[in-house]
Formats: structure tokens, C-alpha cells, sequence
């Protein structure tokens, strides 16, 4: 069995599996396409995507900047597999073709690789510190332009009752997002 935290790192796909196999009865994750056939979910809050760029980056003071602005920069791309999708079709929509230098599917991978200067990237979590797990750090910038929020949510397997403590989990997780 994976520990929470190896379910977060593969984020969507392993957690859409552990819902469908009665592994969990509850997750909080994205709405990256969930099939209503098999989940049911609860509205939690939604996640607006931002760059992210090394101190001393050109872009590092600035308070916001328009996606184009981001377009001749080698990007890191956050590679899960409904993520990636979801980025690039961002770029898409913008007439943008990022120049992906490296592909991870560990947030903190595309984060310490931004943070050692190797490009920028886009990310929708916002983890609470800028300070990367190998000491470097990474400034957060606000992208201008109107980028769909991924939406998160608490769901569970559609065809199962949630039991005893789920919904009420739920309803507590949705107070908590209210609070941030």
C-alpha cells in the first residue's frame, strides 16, 4: 500500500484507482475530467495556474506578467498525466509552443529544477512555502491573462454509499478551502 503522500505524488490517476478499487473512500484532488458515471464529488475551491521562475529571473519582480511573456523561456513541464494536458492545452489556446527543456511528474522536481535555473513553469498547487526541498527557491508570479482554475474537489466512488465519517470529512475539508 502507498502512504498518502505516494498517492499525491502520482496525483490523479493512482487516486481516481484507489477511489475505484474501495482503497480510499475520499480524496481531495482535481476535476481534470472526473466520469460522473464513477465519481461523485463535492466542490472545494479552484486552483489558478502561475509561473514560477529562479531568483535574479527577468520575470522574479515582476507582480504579474501576460502568458506570451513566458513564450521564448525553456520551460519544465509538470508531465502527470491529466496535468500535462491540461497545460498545454493552455498553451495551445495561446498560440503558444513552450520550449520544454524537462518533464517530471514530481511537482517538487519541476520546482527545484526551476529554482536551479534550468527554466520557468507553470503550476496550479501552491505549496506554502517558495523554498525548494534542495534549498534553492522559486518566486511565484501571477499570469495575467484569464487561465481556466483547475477545480478541486473531494470525491468519492459514485455507485457507494460514503460512510460514517466521509461527508462529514467533506464538509469540513469545504470549510477549510473557504478559510484559505
Amino acid at each position: 500500500h502507498k502512504d498518502l503522500v505516494g498517492y499525491l505524488n502520482d496525483i490523479q490517476e493512482e487516486l481516481m484507482d484507489a477511489i475505484g478499487q474501495n482503497q480510499v473512500d475520499l480524496a481531495i484532488m482535481y476535476d481534470l475530467g472526473l466520469d460522473p458515471e464513477l465519481f461523485a464529488w463535492r466542490g472545494l475551491s479552484a486552483a489558478k495556474p502561475y509561473l514560477i521562475v529562479p531568483e535574479g529571473h527577468r520575470l522574479a519582480q515582476s507582480p504579474s506578467v501576460p502568458l506570451s511573456e513566458i513564450a521564448p523561456e525553456d520551460y519544465i513541464l509538470f508531465d502527470a498525466p491529466r496535468s500535462r494536458d491540461y497545460f498545454l492545452a493552455i498553451f495551445a489556446h495561446h498560440g503558444i509552443s513552450p520550449r520544454i527543456v524537462f518533464r517530471s511528474a514530481s511537482i517538487e522536481s519541476v520546482r527545484c529544477s526551476v529554482a536551479n535555473g534550468l527554466g520557468v513553469s507553470l503550476l496550479a498547487m501552491r505549496p506554502l512555502s517558495n523554498v525548494t526541498y534542495d534549498g534553492g527557491r522559486v518566486v511565484p508570479v501571477e499570469i495575467e491573462d484569464n487561465l481556466p482554475a483547475m477545480p478541486i474537489v473531494a470525491a468519492y466512488k459514485a455507485d457507494h454509499v460514503p460512510g460514517g465519517l466521509t461527508l462529514p470529512f467533506a464538509d469540513y475539508c469545504a470549510k477549510v478551502f473557504e478559510e484559505l
